[in-house]
């Protein structure tokens, strides 16, 4: 397995078990709370999910935290992703620029999406994208499929990440609300971090 697949293949494996976790909670929260649907709609968000807040707040934690591993992982295997896909610096630059740009670009986009159509679906249509852009770059065998799939899964991270905030600000009450964004943040400033540390083992030892 060659560096760029090994380097992208975390994400499917964490993003498959999160993605299990995250449907239940966020797909069906209040199938398990033993109120009728009736009782469930009266209840404003932040009681509906009283008891599903942790974990709720996990998977958007782990979803923005994987976002952010993501923008900085190709960090230290730039070198080798270039050499192995035969492609110079300023083409190969468009792996990391291309990623970052749509970020920048769609986030409010998408968090309007969540306004429309519902932000727990919002977030999930995320989750998928984003594996499967994951998927993707890891067999891309030109510097150009491996943009184009990098501009997929930046699709994905940013359905996540303009989503869990606006999760996170429905399901928790105003008194701990500040405790739950910071945890969100926390996630993508270890991210980012992760993603340069991980990037730099698996080129070092793997690639």
């Amino acid at each position: 397995m060659d560096a760029v697949a090994v380097v992208q293949s975390h994400t499917l494996m964490k993003t498959e078990s999160i993605f299990k976790i995250g449907r239940k909670f966020l797909l069906h929260p209040n199938s398990s709370n033993g109120k009728s649907k009736d009782e469930q709609n009266k209840l404003l968000p932040t009681e509906r999910f009283a008891k599903s807040r942790n974990i709720i707040l996990s998977v958007m934690v782990v979803g923005t935290l994987m976002g952010a591993v993501d923008s900085t992982i190709v960090l230290l295997a730039f070198p080798t992703i270039t050499a192995k896909l035969h492609s110079d610096f300023i083409t190969a630059l468009w792996v990391i620029l291309a990623y970052l740009l749509v970020l920048a670009v769609t986030t409010t986009q998408f968090g309007r999406l969540g306004d429309l159509y519902g932000r727990s679906k919002i977030f999930n249509v995320g989750f998928i994208i984003f594996t499967v852009g994951s998927v993707l770059c890891g067999f891309s065998t030109s510097i150009g499929l491996l943009i184009g799939f990098r501009i997929i899964q930046a699709v994905g991270g940013s359905l996540i990440q303009s989503n869990s905030s606006a999760i996170i600000s429905d399901v928790f009450p105003r008194e701990i609300r500040g405790r739950a964004f910071g945890f969100n943040a926390l996630g993508f400033t270890v991210g980012a971090i992760v993603g340069i540390v991980l990037g730099g083992i698996i080129t070092t030892f793997v690639g």
